[in-house]
């Protein structure tokens, strides 16, 4: 697990934040911001079939996870096939599941 902080920490002091002026909201950030609350939606309402369609042919999905059988998290890569036929196991497997977007900026340029 500190390995893995120390990796992210590396990784993120090479990064330079800039900010931009919000822009107002017009119709590509709406489209944006609806896709994405469609994104959640799909996924808490278990809606396999529906959020697989928000993914390219042989997209990948990354994350960090713990199975039961180790005592440290670890990066998980997998296609979203490869997902939607693990859901058995993960979301499915509990009686109440729900993904929520806490924080969205949107910024579209061009």
């Amino acid at each position: 697990m500190r390995l893995l902080f120390v990796t992210v920490l590396l990784l993120l002091a090479g990064c330079e934040v800039r900010r931009a002026p919000p822009a107002a909201v017009g119709g590509d950030e709406r489209v944006v911001r609806e896709r994405v609350a469609q994104y959640y939606h799909d996924m808490s309402a278990r809606d396999w079939r529906a959020y697989g369609a928000h993914f390219w042919p042989g997209a990948t999905l990354t994350t960090i996870w713990r199975p039961p059988e180790d005592t440290a998290p670890r990066v998980a890569i997998m296609t979203i096939d490869q997902f939607l036929a693990q859901t058995g196991a993960g979301p499915d497997s509990k009686p109440i599941f729900e993904e929520r977007l806490l924080v969205q900026e949107v910024r579209v340029t061009g």
